[in-house]
C-alpha cells in the first residue's frame, strides 16, 4: 500500500521479486550475498534492539524464567520441538553447494557453517524467550497461536516505539528475498553440479567467462 491505495496485487509483487531475485542471481554469488547480507544485518540490528529493550524493561509477569526450567523443556511432545528446530535451521548444509566458488573451501565452508548454527541457535533463543517475556509466561502460547504476527508488531510498538513499526515490516519483506535468494541460489548450484557429473544435460553446467555464475542453472531455477 502507498498512500492507502494498493500498488499491485501480491502475485504480481511476488513475480517481481523472483526476477530481481534471478537476475542478481546471474552475477558472481559475493554480489547478491553482500546485497542480502547488508538487509540482513539490518535485520538482525532491529531484532537486537528489540531484544535489548525488552531484557531492559521486562513485563508485569517477569522475565519468564521457567522458560529455561527443566519441566517446561520435558513438558509436552518433544520430537514436535526436535522438528521444529529443524525446520528453523533449513538451508544450513547449503555452504557446501558454494565450496567451488570460495578460496580455500575445506577451511571457509565448514567455519562458515559452524558459526552460522551457533549464531543462529543463540539468537533464536533469546528471540523466542522475549517473545515469552512481552507476551508473559501465561499467555505467550495463545498469543503466539491466536496472532502470531500481530502480537509481534505489537511487542515492537510497546517496547521501541511506532516509528519502528514501518521498518519492522519492511525488514519482513527483505528477510523474505534473503530467503528467496537463499533457495535460488542453493537450487541452481545443486543443479550445475548434478550437470558437471552427467546426470543433467551438460548445459546447465556451464560457467558464465565473465560473470563466473552458473548462468543457465540460475535461468532454469527462475523459470521452473
Amino acid at each position: 500500500h502507498v498512500i492507502g491505495r494498493t500498488i499491485l496485487d501480491w502475485q504480481s509483487w511476488a513475480l517481481i521479486s523472483l526476477a530481481f531475485i534471478t537476475v542478481i542471481g546471474l552475477f558472481r554469488v559475493d554480489l547478491s550475498m553482500r546485497l542480502l547480507g547488508a538487509l540482513v544485518c539490518l535485520e538482525i540490528v532491529l531484532v537486537a534492539l528489540w531484544e535489548g529493550a525488552v531484557l531492559l524493561r521486562g513485563c508485569r509477569e517477569g522475565y519468564a524464567t521457567i522458560s529455561y526450567a527443566p519441566e517446561t523443556f520435558f513438558h509436552g511432545s518433544a520430537g514436535v520441538g526436535v522438528l521444529f528446530a529443524m525446520l528453523c535451521m533449513i538451508g544450513i548444509e547449503a555452504g557446501a553447494c558454494f565450496s567451488a566458488e570460495t578460496r580455500n573451501p575445506r577451511v571457509t565452508v565448514g567455519r562458515a557453517t559452524f558459526i552460522a548454527i551457533a549464531f543462529l541457535a543463540i539468537f533464536y533463543s533469546i528471540g523466542t524467550w522475549c517473545y515469552i517475556i512481552t507476551q508473559g509466561a501465561s499467555r505467550a502460547v495463545a498469543q503466539a497461536t491466536a496472532d502470531p504476527v500481530g502480537s509481534f508488531f505489537s511487542s515492537i510498538h510497546d517496547y521501541l516505539g511506532a516509528l519502528f513499526v514501518p521498518a519492522a515490516s519492511l525488514i519482513l519483506v527483505t528477510s523474505q528475498l534473503a530467503a528467496l535468494n537463499s533457495v535460488q541460489a542453493s537450487a541452481s548450484r545443486y543443479v550445475y553440479a548434478l550437470a558437471r557429473e552427467g546426470v543433467l544435460p551438460a548445459p546447465l553446467g556451464r560457467v558464465h567467462a565473465r560473470l563466473e555464475s552458473p548462468h543457465i542453472a540460475v535461468m532454469a531455477i527462475g523459470v521452473i
